[in-house]
């Protein structure tokens, strides 16, 4: 048989009026080597008949064999490799680069490249920009390139159209020596250089062979009996043999199954688990009592339609009625006025940049948050001389300073009875303990004792013309509105759970009365990142399944494709084609059944693993909780839920789409094979 011909093709292309024939049934084979010249006038279709012998274009009508093989799919720079009269080289890149080409993008040893340029004499210009070459080098690099992956046939374009007699005659020496050893099929109207190197010469004109100067017989096989039955016992076979000959794509199926599946239990994990370890982190902060209190109003501007918020302290029984629901709370002065959260502080008479000081009711840590103390004592008791630090104050400053005194001092003005008042509130506080909270977000913090402070500052007399006063006693008496009140009050809550009806009470967000507090901010803040995360895994979980089903589409299709013989095989022993779409499903479905398996066998511990990362990160333990022994109080329900839908989602992946797609006739299946 020839390695190369084609049986009653033609080409035609539509136009106004009708079809017009570029070639039409050309039957001719050509031999394994040679130089084969193809003559015509410009449109006789010569060019139209490279194209469809190279698998450039493709025929209307008739066939192409290569090999034996109508599919000429992945021959193109292997087997088969171009020469164009234009060269088609990739500016830019050096003469090596671009005859390297086809072995970078089909493998091979760089060796080949560059014993063809000295056999073309073109290794001094290895590292030359092809741009800068003349039109015989660029040619002889294009040969290069075709022939460095040796394929079987080169079909040249005019090769010598844009080239000088003098390099025309070297382009021709050099496809004449190579076609001592494969086809080179090339297409001319140099009559005289075709008289000269062509074995055989083919003319064409008006789409059609007028002469052949060596024609070749054209070889046929026949037809391929069919004959039928059916049975289903062989299924299982072929799926183990199947699973053989696809080993590499069944194990990327697999491997994209278990991220898959995976994904979708820790997603689960983290779906089921996050609520409960975050409603038992919130409280892990020693200012998670402490909250406060205003009452906000709107003020119009007048002669405009801006409105303002006016922000003042409501009464107490404005403040009571609004915790009536929560229980009983502690409502008292807001001093922040006097003694503010941000403050700079000095150790040792040596100037810190400001951090925060929080008052906290209970420093001795008596009533809550003992547990969080993670090095040093508690306050003995709750006086302005003790502080505590939590564990990103002594991460930033050093945890050294443990038994150092934390000196500030704060300076307020007052103006009482016409008479103005400058006090200082100088507070020298032995730090002597360190809490480990609930670290999302957290700042450095110092937590003294509000009673301390209150009993520092009720001492400070503020006199007036006709008389003096303590600042309790003026803050007591102060209007809703002045700055002195902080404009709200602070409000210390007994227990955890008030937090969680005050921090709904806030969600609400009903009426004039307002509460805030530290703990809600970090709350909002850390809820709207797990929910950010949670639809972030949602999507992810989406994504890879559908990625996982078209994995498993593409394989189960391609798996068909690459066994399109087999299947004809087992098509014409009497398998119907239903048995052949069950053994590609039964294929994939097995895959998932092992991915879910491996998955749960997995899982926890990568669930130890992202617990301890989130742990890190987040400063949350137990944020993923897979219920693998209950879900929804059924028992193992996920476990069994998750491979049985495992492997109807692989069934299924992979049936459905081989099942509509295109089928073709027997006997074209086996030839194209």
């Amino acid at each position: 048989m020839s390695l190369l011909f084609v049986s009653r093709v033609s080409r035609y292309f539509l136009t106004s009026s009708g079809r017009f024939y570029a070639l039409k049934r050309v039957s001719l084979a050509f031999p394994n080597k040679g130089l084969v010249a193809i003559k015509g006038k410009s449109g006789s279709g010569k060019s139209t008949l490279l194209n469809i012998l190279s698998g450039m274009d493709q025929p209307n009508e008739g066939k192409v064999f290569f090999n034996g093989s109508t599919d000429l799919s992945g021959k193109m720079g292997n087997e088969i490799a171009m020469v164009f009269q234009h060269y088609n080289l990739l500016a830019g890149l050096s003469v090596l680069q671009n005859v390297l080409l086809p072995l970078r993008i089909g493998g091979g040893d760089k060796k080949k490249a560059v014993a063809l340029l000295k056999a073309f004499g073109l290794s001094r210009y290895a590292n030359k920009d092809v741009r800068n070459l003349s039109g015989g080098e660029k040619q002889r690099v294009a040969i290069c390139r075709a022939l460095v992956s040796k394929p079987k046939v080169i079909f040249a374009d005019e090769p010598t159209g844009a080239l000088d007699e003098k390099n025309s005659i070297k382009v021709m020496d050099a496809l004449k020596e190579v076609s001592k050893h494969r086809l080179v099929v090339l297409v001319s109207h140099n009559e005289e250089l075709i008289a000269q190197y062509a074995d055989r010469v083919v003319e064409i004109r008006d789409g059609s062979v007028v002469s052949d100067t060596s024609p070749l017989r054209i070889s046929k096989s026949g037809a391929i009996p069919i004959r039928t039955r059916h049975s289903i016992s062989w299924i299982p076979r072929f799926v183990f043999r199947n699973a053989k000959s696809h080993a590499i794509k069944d194990f990327m199926c697999f491997v994209s199954g278990v991220i898959g599946f995976t994904a979708l239990l820790l997603s689960l994990g983290f779906l089921v688990g996050n609520g409960p370890a975050i409603e038992k982190e919130q409280g892990r902060t020693l200012h998670y009592l402490n909250a406060s209190v205003s009452k906000e109003s709107e003020t119009s501007v007048p002669g405009s339609n801006i409105k303002l918020i006016k922000k003042t302290r409501p009464s107490v029984d404005e403040t009571l009625d609004f915790l009536g629901e929560i229980g009983d709370v502690k409502i008292v002065n807001d001093y922040s006025y006097f003694f503010p959260s941000n403050m700079v502080f000095s150790i040792d008479g040596e100037t810190k940049s400001p951090a925060q000081f929080i008052p906290v009711w209970d420093l001795t840590l008596e009533s809550f948050g003992e547990e969080l103390l993670c090095d040093g004592i508690p306050s003995p008791d709750n006086s302005l001389g003790y502080c505590l630090a939590n564990a990103e104050f002594l991460d930033a400053y050093g945890w050294d300073l443990l038994g150092c005194t934390i000196e500030t001092t704060s300076r307020f003005v007052l103006t009482y009875e016409g008479i103005k008042n400058e006090r200082f509130i100088d507070a020298r506080m032995e730090l002597i303990g360190a809490v480990r909270e609930f670290g999302f977000l957290n700042s450095p913090r110092l937590y003294y004792s509000y009673q301390g402070l209150e009993e520092e500052i009720s001492a400070i007399e503020i006199v007036g013309e006709e008389s003096s006063t303590d600042i309790v006693s003026l803050l007591n008496d102060a209007e809703p509105d002045s700055s002195i009140a902080s404009y709200g009050w602070s409000i210390y809550l007994e227990e955890p759970a008030q937090a969680s009806a005050l921090f709904k009470k806030i969600d609400a967000d009903e009426g004039e009365i307002k509460a805030d507090s530290l703990a809600y901010g970090l709350r909002t803040s850390f809820l709207s990142l797990s929910e950010a995360f949670t639809s972030s895994l949602s999507l992810f979980v989406g994504i890879s399944f559908s990625g996982v089903a078209l994995i498993l589409a593409m394989s189960g299709f391609s798996s068909l494709i690459q066994g399109r013989k087999d299947n004809a095989i087992l098509l014409t022993q009497g398998a119907k084609w239903s048995d052949v779409l069950v053994l590609y499903a039964t294929e994939s479905m097995i895959l998932c059944g092992l991915s879910v398996a491996i998955s749960l066998a997995i899982c926890p511990f990568l669930q130890q693993f992202a617990n301890h990362f989130l742990k890190m990160e987040f400063d949350i333990s137990n944020l993923i909780g897979i219920p693998y022994s209950s879900f929804w109080n059924v028992p193992w329900l996920l476990v069994w839920g998750l491979v049985l839908g495992g492997c109807l989602f692989g069934f299924l992946s992979t049936l459905i789409p081989i099942a509509f797609s295109k089928r073709r006739n027997l006997a074209q299946e086996l030839r194209d094979e």
